[in-house]
């Protein structure tokens, strides 16, 4: 149920000051190596054939460094911004992914739709605060604006039936996580989504912690690249 490896692409788990120390000091080598060679050129006297290629050396040796820098920042970017890869661990999201499948994460300008399958930081809702085991992943079924019911035992969501619950998850742990008393149908208050795994025997969700805060979302999974008999989108 849970990612293994590192969600080190989102700027709120690496932390701002790492990603821009990063990104500064990549690009204030490239502009030390720009006036390194400006330097070096002032300094050939172009009146031999040995100095034109002393010049041409310099700056071919240039553009290449710059050339790699340049390709280093935007893969960085890439990266740490648009697309994470991360692993999966657990059967929770069974039969949908599995243990050991790799997927892209997409975390630039997302917006929770449902049935979104999304990594989130559960710091605040588990014990999991020191390892890589915090980052969960689960399928969205309710997000804000949504109307919520409890009908018979059973958690319906925009009139669709979604899970069996009993009345303690429902009214003391879903209702109780948005500050809510007990009501039979309410619609979920902005910038809270709730979340449930695909494998629901074994998952840690919703049903044990409640509504998670969007801002605690790393990103939405965008596509399954390993195993490659299963590459595509989940």
């Amino acid at each position: 149920s849970l990612t293994s490896n590192a969600i080190f692409g989102n700027e709120k788990i690496l932390g701002y000051i790492t990603y821009y120390t990063v990104l500064i000091l990549t690009i204030l080598v490239c502009l030390v190596i720009s006036a390194s060679a400006i330097f070096v050129k002032k300094g050939l006297v172009k009146s031999t054939i040995s100095n034109l290629r002393k010049t041409y050396n310099v700056y071919l040796i240039y553009d290449l460094v710059i050339f790699i820098l340049s390709s280093f920042i935007y893969l960085f970017f890439i990266i740490m911004i648009l697309i994470t890869p991360c692993g999966i661990s657990g059967s929770s999201m069974e039969p949908t992914l599995s243990e050991q499948d790799r997927v892209l994460l997409w975390n630039i300008f997302y917006e929770p739709e449902d049935d979104d399958i999304i990594v989130f930081d559960s710091a605040k809702y588990t014990d999991k605060v020191d390892s890589s085991s915090r980052f969960y992943i689960k399928r969205i079924v309710a997000k804000e604006g949504d109307t919520i019911k409890y009908i018979n035992g059973q958690l319906v969501v925009n009139d669709k039936q979604i899970e069996s619950i009993s009345l303690y998850q429902y009214k003391d742990v879903i209702l109780e996580s948005i500050g809510l008393d007990f009501e039979m149908s309410f619609v979920v208050p902005n910038d809270k989504v709730l979340v449930l795994g695909d494998n629901r025997n074994v998952s840690h969700d919703s049903r044990a912690f409640g509504f998670i805060d969007e801002s605690e979302i790393i990103g939405k999974v965008l596509f399954r690249f390993y195993p490659f008999n299963k590459i595509g989108n989940v």
